[in-house]
């Protein structure tokens, strides 16, 4: 088994004196030249697997970054052409490549590499926060757009006794619209599946529910929610806001 001072003299070898490798509970850690956006040093991992080769793996270094950013089938989809380009596996979170004793200073340095131009990601992505509140304004503006008047923030008890706060309420209907996008897009679709299944024990109230499937499919939030409304997708369905006029 290779020990930390070997594959130090190693790396030193293949990147150069800026890297440096220490043993840490039972792994390699090694600190690499490579940075991330933030001047942070790309750190990765090697550990012996069963078959008597070498995972290399940043430990989710880069899928830390975008987690509040993106969704996770959103940062897997980015991460396949950068696992391409390094020759690399995004795996569970992780960058990762297996490799022989011999390959792994190049092993190190391909994972360093698409784990820091995975972070990039992070450089071209709006917060979440605010690509939902972009998202809230768009539904909004379209039913605006049909001079339907939108109170945003209503506040509606449902049949528990518990007290919603509805992103988006046209009086004319009495219609509840719930925009769903951006990251943890699944965890949304539960707590309106949940919001839904109450108000619409309540008479009188339409719900509708519009996924923002530009980026992302969101056919398990799609799935979820149908059983308690009636569910758009903004790509597909044109002019889902004719619903609201035609009740």
């Amino acid at each position: 088994m290779i020990t930390a001072q070997a594959l130090s003299e190693k790396l030193a070898d293949f990147l150069g004196r800026e890297t440096d490798a220490s043993q840490v509970d039972g792994r390699i850690c090694v600190l690499t030249p490579v940075e991330y956006l933030d001047c942070d040093a790309v750190t990765v991992y090697v550990e012996l697997g069963s078959t008597g080769r070498y995972l290399v793996s940043d430990m989710s270094g880069a899928d830390s970054r975008l987690s509040l950013l993106l969704g996770e089938r959103a940062v897997a989809n980015r991460a396949a052409g950068i696992e391409r380009r390094f020759d690399t596996e995004f795996v569970n979170g992780s960058m990762t490549a297996w490799a022989a004793a011999d390959d792994l200073p190049d092993a190190c340095w391909r994972v360093a590499q698409a784990s820091a131009a995975l972070a990039e990601v992070a450089a071209s992505e709006k917060p979440q926060a605010a690509r939902r509140r972009a998202f809230d304004d768009l539904v909004a503006d379209v039913l605006k757009a049909r001079d339907l008047k939108v109170e945003r923030d209503y506040e509606i008890t449902g049949q528990s006794g518990h007290e919603y706060k509805t992103s988006i309420y046209v009086p004319k209907f009495e219609a509840v619209v719930e925009p769903i996008a951006g990251a943890k897009s699944f965890d949304r679709a539960q707590r309106i599946y949940a919001q839904f299944g109450d108000l619409r024990q309540v008479n009188g109230y339409q719900l509708l529910a519009v996924l923002d499937d530009r980026d992302e499919d969101l056919k398990e939030e799609a799935g979820l929610l149908r059983q308690v409304a009636p569910v758009a997708r903004w790509s597909s369905d044109a002019d889902w806001s004719q619903s609201l006029l035609n009740p």
